[in-house]
Parts: C-alpha cells; sequence; structure tokens
C-alpha cells in the first residue's frame, strides 16, 4: 500500500492527536498540509479547552505562525464564534507537526499534500494548470471570484465572428467546468448589439454574479456607427439571467454621447453596485462613476441622476479600480495623462461629490518616474490607507509598481520606499494587474516577458512594502503557463490560503482561459 494511502487511512475518521504519534510522525516526515477543526457546542467550552500548539522541525525554519523552529504558539477561537463551533482552523504547511492538544478536544478532518509556498497546487487541474479553449471563439478573461463552496468563476468576451459576447464561465473545486452551471460550465449572453465585452466580475453575498463592462449601441436610431455604454449583467447562482435585475437581467447606461467603458465594480453594504471606467467628452476620456439600486435602476441621490464624471488631465483620465470605505466614502484609482499617465487617485462623498479632505479637492495625482504609470486595481487597508496596483516605466520597460497612501492621500512613508514598492520581475515588459492581501503579506500578480514568452509574474511583499526574499527568488516567482503570452486580470485567495489567478493565454493565434492554483 502507497505511503500517502496508508497516511489517509490513519486520519480519514476524527483522531485524538495526543493517540497518535505515528500519523504525526508521518505528517512531519512527509510535508503534508492539514486542517483542524474545534469540536465543541459553545464558544466558552472552546475557548477554555482547545487551544492548541505548533511545533516547527528545524527546517524549514518558519511556520504560518511565524515562529521559529523549535518555539511553540497557540491561536484560540474567535471570541464572537457563535453557539456552534466549527471555527477554529489552521493551514500550516511543509513539514509541520503538532505537538499537542487536549485529548478529546481537537481532531483531524482533511489531510491533503501540500507544497512549498508559490508552487502549483497538482490536485487542481492538469499539474495545477487549467486551459479552457472554447469552440464558439476566441475567449478573453476580465475577472474572477470563488463561491463560498470553493467553485471559481470567470468572466470576461468571447467571439462570435462579427464582434463579441459576454462571457461567465464557473469550475469546480478541482479546476473542471461545472455541469451544474449554464450549459456545460458555460454563459453566453449577447446584449443585442455587436460587441459586448465582460471587464469585471463580483460575487453578491447572495450568491448572486454581476459583470460589468460595455456594449455597443448605435449613435443614434438607424445609424450603422456605433459608440458603447457602460454594461451591468447579474445573474442568478446557477447562470440565469436575473429577471429581477434591470431589464431582464441586464442595464445600459450612457453618461455622454461619446464611448463609455466600465472596468472595476464594486458592492456597497446596503447593495447598491458602483461602476468606474471613461466616458467621452467629444475630445478626450473623463473617469466616470455609475451607481445603481440592488435592483439596477440608476440611484438618483448620487451625483448627477445616479452618474458623475470627473476630469483630471489634459487628456484621457480612466477609472480602473474602485472600492467603498467603512464611513461610505468612495476610492476610484486610474491613470491621468498628464505629460504622461500619472497614477491618479479620486475620493468621493458618499453623495459623489470630490471629499475635500482628501488630496487637493478630493484628487490626487503622482508621477513614478516621468514615464508612463498603469493602474489596475485598489484596495484599503485599515485606518483609511489605499493600495493601488499596476505598472510603472523605468526608462527602458515596465516593472510592478505598488503604492500605499494614508486616509489623507499622501504616499506613506512608512511603506516600501516612501510609500513606494516598484519591482523588476523578468526581463522587462512587468505590468502588475493584480493584488492579494493577506493578515501578513502582499501578494502582487501580473505578466512577466522573459524571451519571447508572456509568463506570469508574482511578487510578495511584506506589510511594509519589502520583499518577502522567502518567497521564490528573492520575492519574485515566474510561472509559464503554456502559449506565447499570458495575462492575468484577477487573483484572490481561497478560504484555505492557496491562491487562485485567472487569465488569458494565446498559442498558435488562439486565445483561450486559464486558471491557476498556488500553495499559499
Amino acid at each position: 500500500m502507497p505511503l500517502f494511502t496508508r497516511v489517509q487511512r490513519v486520519l480519514r475518521r476524527p483522531v485524538l492527536l495526543s493517540e497518535s504519534p505515528a500519523a504525526r510522525r508521518l505528517l512531519v516526515s512527509l510535508g503534508f498540509l492539514f486542517l483542524l477543526t474545534a469540536c465543541g457546542t459553545s464558544s466558552s467550552e472552546v475557548l477554555q479547552g482547545t487551544a492548541w500548539q505548533i511545533r516547527a522541525t528545524p527546517s524549514p525554519a518558519l511556520t504560518s505562525e511565524g515562529l521559529a523552529a523549535g518555539q511553540e504558539g497557540k491561536r484560540e477561537a474567535p471570541r464572537d464564534a457563535g453557539p456552534r463551533v466549527r471555527d477554529m482552523r489552521s493551514v500550516a504547511a511543509s513539514r509541520l507537526g503538532l505537538s499537542s492538544a487536549p485529548a478529546g478536544r481537537v481532531s483531524t478532518n482533511r489531510v491533503s499534500r501540500g507544497g512549498p509556498s508559490g508552487r502549483l497546487d497538482t490536485t487542481f487541474g492538469s499539474g495545477g494548470v487549467v486551459q479552457t479553449p472554447l469552440p464558439q471563439g476566441d475567449a478573453y478573461a476580465a475577472g474572477v471570484a470563488v463561491q463560498a463552496d470553493g467553485k471559481v468563476l470567470i468572466a470576461g468576451r468571447i467571439g462570435n465572428g462579427r464582434g463579441a459576447d459576454l462571457l461567465v464561465v464557473r469550475y469546480t473545486t478541482e479546476g473542471r467546468l461545472d455541469p451544474a452551471f449554464g450549459r456545460g460550465g458555460i454563459v453566453v449572453t449577447d446584449l443585442n448589439t455587436s460587441f459586448d465585452s465582460g471587464n469585471t466580475l463580483l460575487l453578491q453575498p447572495d450568491g448572486k454574479i454581476v459583470v460589468g463592462g460595455s456594449t455597443s449601441v448605435p449613435y443614434r436610431p438607424g445609424s450603422n456607427e456605433t459608440k458603447s455604454d457602460f454594461a451591468l449583467v447579474r445573474y442568478t447562482p446557477d447562470g440565469h439571467l436575473d429577471p429581477s435585475f434591470g431589464q431582464g437581467g441586464a442595464v445600459r447606461t450612457a453618461l455622454g454621447t461619446g464611448h463609455d467603458g466600465a472596468y472595476a465594480v464594486a458592492l456597497q453594504p446596503d447593495g447598491k453596485l458602483l461602476l468606474t471606467g471613461q466616458t467621452s467628452n467629444g475630445n478626450d476620456d473623463d473617469i466616470g462613476v455609475v451607481r445603481y439600486l440592488p435592483d439596477g435602476r440608476l440611484d438618483v441621490t448620487f451625483g448627477q441622476g445616479g452618474k458623475v464624471v470627473t476630469a483630471i488631465g489634459s487628456r484621457d483620465d480612466v477609472g480602473y479600480g474602485v472600492a467603498v470605505q467603512a464611513d461610505g466614502r468612495i476610492v476610484v484609482a486610474g491613470v491621468a495623462a498628464q505629460q504622461s499617465d500619472d497614477v491618479v487617485l479620486v475620493r468621493y462623498t458618499p453623495a459623489g461629490k470630490p471629499d475635500l479632505s482628501f488630496g487637493q479637492g478630493g484628487v490626487v495625482s503622482t508621477d513614478l518616474g516621468g514615464g508612463a504609470d498603469g493602474v489596475s486595481s485598489v484596495a484599503l487597508q485599515p485606518g483609511g490607507k489605499v493600495l493601488v496596483a499596476g505598472s510603472t516605466w523605468n526608462g527602458q520597460d515596465h516593472d510592478f509598481a505598488l503604492l500605499r497612501y494614508t486616509a489623507a492621500g499622501d504616499l506613506d512613508a512608512t511603506f516600501g520606499a516612501g510609500g513606494r514598492a516598484l519591482t523588476p520581475v523578468g526581463s522587462s515588459q512587468d505590468v502588475g494587474t493584480a493584488l492579494v492581501q493577506s493578515q501578513d503579506s502582499i501578494v502582487l500578480v501580473g505578466r512577466t516577458l522573459s524571451g519571447n514568452t508572456y509568463n506570469v509574474g508574482l511578487v510578495q511583499y511584506g506589510v511594509n512594502g519589502v520583499l518577502n526574499a522567502g518567497f521564490g527568488q528573492g520575492g519574485r516567482l515566474t510561472v509559464p503557463v503554456g502559449g506565447s503570452s499570458a495575462l492575468v486580470v484577477g487573483a484572490l485567495r481561497q478560504a484555505d490560503g492557496r491562491l487562485v489567478l485567472a487569465g488569458t493565454s494565446s498559442a498558435s493565434g488562439k486565445s483561450s482561459l486559464f486558471l491557476l492554483r498556488l500553495w499559499p
């Protein structure tokens, strides 16, 4: 019998860790990842009796608790755990073992093979990678989300021979197309136009799926010339258009008379939805923000009839990320074209007016080096601090860029170098496209060029913006996907800590969706 099978059999039923030294030795020697769950009927009972400890073996040097080899640490169940506790969970990867546990209290409930941080999780797809070419046409990913049950969603667009349609794909936890969603795991939505594009994805707490983007419409009735409007589409959890939203599940919004496109969506605690992107003023583009009620109607209490348009630079301004603070203020991150493209932040009051306590009249502009800077996403941190991910031109090519601002809009001097963490990854053309936060690290993912091939690049920083030298090679990691080009468009962290990355890969002139899953 293979050794791994024996370990599974030893730990298949709940076992008292204090009574299973052989199982613990196998865990330590083979380097498994294990999850522990406290068993109890009340939070007070768990707090009194089920604290547990981790002891690291001599190699590697750190546990997931940040303990040096041989030290011990303890984690208690949260005090707001509620009456039926199943929350005492931790992930300990790569040759970790338990030193002790009170008899009758803690039991193992799942064991699976783990791996070093940043390595592909070979239990997912084919060697940690899922490639999905679709027979309907070229497919392009734009966003990713993970459901509470671990299933993964990708949104984007797919060619239809005359343009494109909105695309949503759902995968099982093993990386297979989910037959319970749409048709064989795939939902294609034609908004009765020549070109529809899903550019951003959000999963509501009720399981409904929201996709934002753009849709083509005639400039005027009967015209063959088209322009684009904001598009917002909501689906039920099984992939059907939600009839309670907009007109048959979809909403189209024109901010001006020219081309409009949305690139980021956010959900407020009251169920209202925010879209940001760009809108044409006839000469160049401005940042556009629209707020919708939960049923898809424009929220007339926001801006002018639900719409806000902000002009910053002398040329094109575009919003690429949006987030809602705890106090209801809205932060939009994007680029503003001055002499070159600069990073820009705009903060609005809950009513859609510029927040004059932020930057200069609600606007902060940052030139990272005189060249073209790019922004892909924005995230909030405690204390009102704002993280912005993207890229910067170093004079020869692009590098990953991660910035942190204070609540007032100043670059945070305690982060990176003067609020900036600028990192080359490959030989050239490094573009950061998504960031993932955890309690002790920030991971920026994107695209990097190695030779003639674009691969997936990852950079891990500490919470202070300094590279984590224990991750990959000096804090940097490159992952080939296959084909000549790979572009990551979204990343997130599963409940067990594993990283899921989604994007588009190209090979032999065909564009396909891909997913990667990496060990934390």
